[in-house]
């Protein structure tokens, strides 16, 4: 017993040691807004700096997601109100902190909250007894339809740069490119949690637990996360792999040793497009995240 407890003891530190010089040597910069659990937080890349940014009250509490205007005066994500068990599709304005509700009292959980580049649509994921589809709000319109042909596996979802098409995972784990009607162009990669690069060059994704960068314009795949990586991604329906703006770094949810073995929290990780360097830990999370917005 006392050899089993010291054993712990050796592997809890070494953990330790491990995460205090898994330090990062980039230059990653802007902010990202991060969904923990009932909060959004914002990290600053230069300062390393936490703050919360919003945080639910009584009648709301779990968030799902968080997308943004390029101004940033809003924000979008999906709630569930656990006085009656239903989501709805919030809009909250930053600077008077005011929230419009878009979408309400869905009984189907809404999250993967994702803003057009156009910033005329927003595309979420809708999950019914795991049945998984896109449903896309027309914020001129101010209406929602779903794309019921297409059904999807859980995770990411992300619009291309010209905000005309989607790229999303279906059930079969195929990616595909698709209009915002639901009509497929092309399939892309085997995989989930697909995201595309602000230059639509590059598409990260998540396949057999391992994290893949494609180059589009050639096919060629280059794998920058494993799952025997010490920041090892998280399950595919909440990995939230996101793009810096400047399209250098991918920050993803993982998980090291310690709280994948334990079942502790997971970790919000920073790493560079092309899989070198060193990860940085941006922050800890106590519940599952359901999404990032990486600004300038």
């Amino acid at each position: 017993m006392k050899r089993a407890s010291m054993y712990l003891l050796i592997f809890v530190m070494l953990s330790v040691v491990l995460t205090c010089t898994a330090y990062n040597n980039n230059s990653a910069k802007g902010k990202i807004y991060i969904n923990d659990a009932d909060r959004i937080v914002l990290y600053d890349c230069v300062k390393y700096s936490i703050t919360t940014v919003f945080e639910s009250d009584k009648k709301y509490n779990w968030i799902y997601g968080v997308t943004l205007t390029k101004d940033r005066s809003k924000m979008y994500f999906g709630m569930l109100d656990h006085t009656n068990y239903t989501y709805s599709l919030l809009c909250y304005h930053v600077l008077d902190k005011t929230i419009d509700t878009l979408v309400s009292k869905m009984n189907e959980s809404i999250c993967n909250v994702v803003i057009s580049p156009l910033e005329d649509k927003i595309a979420f994921v809708v999950d019914s007894n795991s049945t998984f589809r896109c449903a896309i709000y027309d914020l001129k319109k101010k209406n929602t339809y779903m794309l019921k042909e297409l059904k999807l596996a859980a995770g990411n979802i992300c619009w291309s740069n010209s905000g005309e098409s989607i790229f999303l995972s279906k059930e079969d784990g195929m990616i595909v490119e698709a209009k915002a009607n639901g009509e497929i162009i092309k399939s892309v990669a085997q995989g989930y949690s697909p995201a595309i690069s602000r230059d639509n060059r590059y598409l990260a994704y998540v396949f057999d637990g391992n994290i893949y960068v494609k180059e589009l314009s050639s096919g060629n795949n280059t794998g920058i996360v494993s799952h025997s990586s010490y920041y090892s991604p998280q399950y595919y329906s909440i990995v939230n792999i996101t793009w810096s703006p400047d399209g250098s770094y991918i920050l993803f949810q993982g998980h090291n040793p310690l709280s994948k073995i334990l079942s502790m929290s997971s970790q919000y990780v920073i790493i560079q497009a092309d899989g070198k360097g060193h990860p940085l830990k941006v922050m800890d999370i106590s519940g599952a995240g359901y999404g990032a917005c990486w600004v300038p």
